[in-house]
């Protein structure tokens, strides 16, 4: 949440951060959207999200290392399938002396382009210029992809509806999201990881909230 607010404050943007969903804000400075999806240092939680994504934040530290718990949670999503990085850094004006920052940032760099080469440089989160940058990235950079992702229909849920199992006349579950990928067909069947197969039986606009 820190690291988003930080990205945020260097646009002007002063929005709470959801400590349990995601996050939606407008840059008007490069007019675009962004929502923001936090993640748990969690392997199973980080592969979700990331598979989601179109934009994945690294958030390394400057003091602490990254132990083998990271660098598992690092190969994981890299072997999933993983669009466009990028990679920030929280504390790095706390380094003293402030000669070693740079050499920090680099051993950051260094460490990071072993799993992902393209990443051109860590960010300071400590920086509002960085931060600026970063956030231009994401608004203006095209996303790659994941071959296996796009070519398929899936949603991103935001919300479920399950029916009042007392009612006499049982309605189905309502699923609120965005569709990605290929369009989502009405005469299919969905899948919902955890719950089974489902009959789609309408699909409806769900317009974002003013």
């Amino acid at each position: 949440a820190a690291a988003i607010r930080a990205l945020n404050e260097s646009v002007d943007i002063t929005s709470e951060v959801s400590a349990d969903g995601p996050t939606r804000v407008r840059v008007e400075r490069f007019r675009q959207s962004l929502q923001y999806i936090t993640c748990k240092f969690d392997l199973v939680d980080a592969m979700d999200v990331c598979r989601m994504a179109d934009f994945v934040v690294l958030v390394l530290s400057a003091e602490v290392e990254v132990e083998e718990e990271g660098e598992l949670l690092l190969r994981s999503i890299e072997s999933q399938g993983i669009s466009n990085v990028v990679t920030v850094v929280q504390g790095l004006d706390q380094v003293n002396p402030a000669k070693r920052r740079p050499q920090v940032a680099a051993s950051l760099k260094s460490f990071i382009n072993h799993f992902f080469p393209t990443v051109e440089k860590v960010m300071s989160l400590d920086s509002r210029q960085e931060c600026s940058n970063a956030i231009r990235s994401l608004c203006t950079a095209t996303p790659k992809g994941i071959r296996w992702r796009d070519e398929r229909s899936w949603m991103f849920i935001e919300n479920v509806q399950w029916p009042n199992a007392s009612e006499e006349v049982v309605d189905g579950v309502v699923i609120t999201g965005v569709v990605r990928g290929k369009g989502l067909k009405a005469d299919r069947i969905a899948h919902i990881p955890g719950w089974g197969d489902f009959q789609i039986d309408s699909i409806t606009t769900a317009p974002l909230p003013t």
